[in-house]
């Protein structure tokens, strides 16, 4: 089902990448998996990409949007970028492969 006026090729370009945390390890046992993405996309957007790119079957997304944050270089103060991160939590039996392996 297309849920999206955007094509996965219009998306692909949209999605940063995976975030990994000391804590987003933690919630892989949960199957939970965070992901940098851009601010311009949907939580439906979202789940249309992820699920079509990967095979699984997502229980929910969350969303937050994070503020810019002054950071100093030297003598000039300037901003880091404003982003997005997604929190993807898996039906059980589902897992994303390859992303995040541990070794």
């Amino acid at each position: 089902m297309n849920y999206t006026s955007r094509s996965i090729l219009q998306i692909l370009p949209l999605i940063k990448y995976p975030l990994f945390s000391s804590k987003s390890y933690k919630q892989h046992d949960n199957n939970k998996y965070a992901f940098i993405v851009d601010c311009s996309l949907t939580k439906k957007e979202l789940k249309f990409f992820f699920e079509s790119i990967f095979e699984i079957k997502l229980r929910k997304i969350n969303t937050l949007t994070l503020a810019p944050k002054q950071k100093k270089v030297g003598k000039f103060w300037g901003k880091k970028a404003l982003y997005k991160k997604a929190i993807l939590t898996l039906e059980s039996g589902y897992k994303i492969e390859g992303v995040f392996d541990k070794h």
